[in-house]
């Protein structure tokens, strides 16, 4: 039952690495034929444990994997400058990650598929930055704002809009 090293044409495309009981198991790198490609850990069959994975377009993926999905801890380069740094669950950003854009702002908080949910904190390039509740990806709520003149104060957002201000 020891693994091996072969390099096997799919259907798709072409893996090389290591089999076990022939399945990919242990380390290996999966090259689509439509240019995506996975190099990493592999269990029975399956992208599992770290890894990395390119997108045809430039976009990139950089950790935990669990049965073939994203999942767990990971960096997701896009090809547009962004970057996405935290928590993973079924491919999708779950949980606490950091989003930043490449014009320099950034979000830190929660999120939920995909989307910031929860308690966050957005930070703008112009040095302001609102700390409040986010639902389905939009600023919602009362939280408090921090202006660049070191001034803050409570400000109401509805769907990422400031709806009022408690000055």
């Amino acid at each position: 039952m020891s693994s091996e090293i072969k390099k096997v044409k799919y259907d798709n495309g072409t893996y090389e690495g290591t089999f076990l009981n022939d399945k990919r198991h242990g380390k290996g790198v999966y090259i689509w034929d439509n240019g995506q490609k996975y190099d990493g850990d592999y269990y029975k069959n399956k992208m599992d444990g770290y890894g990395k994975y390119y997108w045809e377009n430039g976009d990139r993926y950089e950790g935990q994997f669990d049965k073939d999905e994203r999942t767990g801890y990971g960096v997701y380069y896009t090809k547009n400058g962004d970057k996405y740094d935290g928590d993973f669950f079924k491919g999708k950003f779950h949980g606490h990650g950091i989003l930043f854009y490449k014009n320099g702002d950034r979000y830190d908080g929660e999120f939920r598929n995909d989307k910031k949910h929860g308690i966050g904190i957005m930070y703008w390039n112009n040095g302001n930055r609102w700390k409040g509740p986010y639902i389905n990806g939009n600023a919602n709520g009362i939280g408090t704002y921090y202006y660049n003149n070191g001034k803050m104060g409570e400000v109401e957002y509805k769907n990422n809009e400031i709806f009022k201000k408690y000055e």
